[in-house]
């Protein structure tokens, strides 16, 4: 009884190892896996082959994506580094950017004014 609760094992468990010192090997039960299942299942319906998407669409000026990046240029055979502010369009795909050598408020402000520009007009949401 001092070993079960020192062990933290049943008591049937201690009874089997003083007989024998190899525990038995484990039964394994034979159960059907959910995943079989849905596998077979969509093979059988023919949903396996094809690749499932959510198409993604925008209507015009309703959306765009705005970014910073870093990219590096060349001036004067001198390589110095720039942010880059970046817009897409997410109808449409098109995309406008402008280079400054820091990233500030008034870049910020500025690469927005000139990108509106370019794309002649304003979209209600930003991402």
């Amino acid at each position: 009884m001092g070993v079960t609760r020192k062990l933290g094992v049943h008591r049937r468990t201690v009874r089997e190892a003083g007989r024998n010192a190899v525990p038995p090997q484990r039964k394994k039960t034979e159960r059907p896996a959910v995943k079989t299942y849905v596998e077979r299942r969509k093979h059988a319906l023919g949903l396996a082959e094809h690749e499932v998407f959510v198409p993604q669409s925008y209507d015009w000026r309703v959306a765009e994506q705005v970014d910073w990046y870093e990219g590096y240029a060349d001036l004067d055979g001198e390589q110095i580094k720039l942010q880059v502010f970046s817009m897409l369009s997410m109808a449409s795909g098109a995309a406008s950017h402008r280079a400054y050598p820091c990233a500030t408020q008034q870049t910020f402000l500025e690469a927005h004014e000139l990108v509106f520009e370019y794309f002649e007009g304003v979209f209600r949401r930003l991402r």
